[in-house]
C-alpha cells in the first residue's frame, strides 16, 4: 500500500536517486549520440573507411556506441540503485549529513556530495569491480535498443541513401 509506505518512509524517500538518475541518463544519451555520430561519420568519410550508408553500418555503429556509453555510465547506475534501495554502503551518518547540509549552498550540491560519498564508500568497501557488477546483462538489454533506435532515427532522417539523384 502506497499510503502505508509513505507513512513509514515519507515523500522524500520516494525520490531517492532522482538526481543521479537524471545525471546518468543525460550522460548516457550524450555519450551514445556523440560516439555514434563520430563512428558513423568516420566510417563514411573518404578519409576514414569510405563505407556507404547501410543498415549494417548503422547497427554496428549503434552497438559500439551503446557499449561505450553503457560502460562509461554504468558505475553511476550502480550508485543510483544503491541510493534508491538504501544500501548501507551509501548511507550517510546523521553527523556527516548535517555537515553536508551546512556546507551545501544548493540542493544539488547536497545530492552531489551524497553521490560522491556513496561512490567512495562502495569502492572502499567492495572494490572498483563492484561498480561493474551486472554489466553483461545490461549490455544484453541496452545494445539492441540503442542499435535499433539510432538506425531507425537515421533511416527516418534520410541518412540511409544520401545524395541519390
Amino acid at each position: 500500500n502506497l499510503r502505508h509506505l509513505m507513512d513509514i518512509t515519507g515523500w522524500r524517500n520516494m525520490f531517492n536517486g532522482l538526481w543521479p538518475t537524471l545525471f546518468a541518463m543525460s550522460l548516457f544519451v550524450g555519450a551514445q549520440n556523440a560516439s555514434y555520430d563520430y563512428l558513423r561519420l568516420n566510417a563514411m568519410s573518404q578519409d576514414g573507411l569510405g563505407l556507404k550508408p547501410s543498415v549494417e553500418l548503422f547497427v554496428g555503429c549503434g552497438i559500439t556506441a551503446g557499449l561505450f556509453a553503457q560502460t562509461c555510465i554504468y558505475p553511476l547506475d550502480v550508485i543510483r540503485r544503491r541510493i534508491q534501495v538504501g544500501s548501507e554502503s551509501v548511507t550517510i551518518s546523521p553527523d556527516k549529513l548535517q555537515r553536508n547540509i551546512l556546507q551545501a549552498t544548493k540542493a544539488r550540491d547536497l545530492v552531489s556530495n551524497r553521490t560522491w560519498f556513496a561512490l567512495q564508500n562502495v569502492v572502499k568497501q567492495e572494490g572498483v569491480r563492484s561498480l561493474f557488477a551486472g554489466l553483461t546483462p545490461t549490455y544484453i538489454k541496452v545494445l539492441p535498443s540503442v542499435a535499433i533506435s539510432v538506425t531507425v532515427r537515421d533511416i527516418i532522417l534520410g541518412r540511409l541513401h544520401p545524395d541519390e539523384d
